[in-house]
């Protein structure tokens, strides 16, 4: 099954929703949408792990239209979202690209100036490679 993102309105405090639409479809499952604010601009950082990297799209008519603005990291992170920390931004993420093996689900960090990378991974990664089940999900 192939996820897209979608877009609903609640204003009733989530009693009710309307659905607004599909804002982002790609041709592999997207999922997880983080959705940030930077010097004005609208980002989105959805899952899209089949892919093989970490994508970054810019809100063109927020929230229903988006664009590519670049990729991220080169490696098929899942659940990843960005900390801005210690005047750095921290991105945390999930390597699937071992699913199934021993690999399967590695936590890493990765560091940058700007949300908008470049960015470099940390020295100790994996950060987390004990229990696997645990470190798939890091929200």
């Amino acid at each position: 099954m192939q996820g897209d993102i979608g877009v609903s309105k609640s204003t009733d405090k989530g009693a009710t929703w309307q659905q607004l639409g599909i804002a982002l479809n790609e041709d592999w499952h997207l999922s997880y949408p983080y959705v940030f604010e930077h010097d004005g601009q609208i980002y989105m950082m959805p899952e899209g792990s089949k892919r093989g990297d970490l994508r970054l799209y810019k809100a063109v008519n927020f929230p229903l239209q988006w664009k590519l603005e670049k990729v991220l990291i080169k490696k098929p992170l899942i659940d990843s979202f960005i900390v801005d920390y210690g005047g750095k931004y921290w991105l945390f993420g999930s390597d699937h690209s071992g699913f199934g093996t021993k690999k399967n689900g590695q936590l890493e960090i990765w560091y940058s100036k700007s949300p908008l990378g470049p960015w470099k991974p940390h020295k100790k990664n994996p950060i987390y490679n004990i229990d696997k089940s645990l470190g798939a999900r890091n929200g």
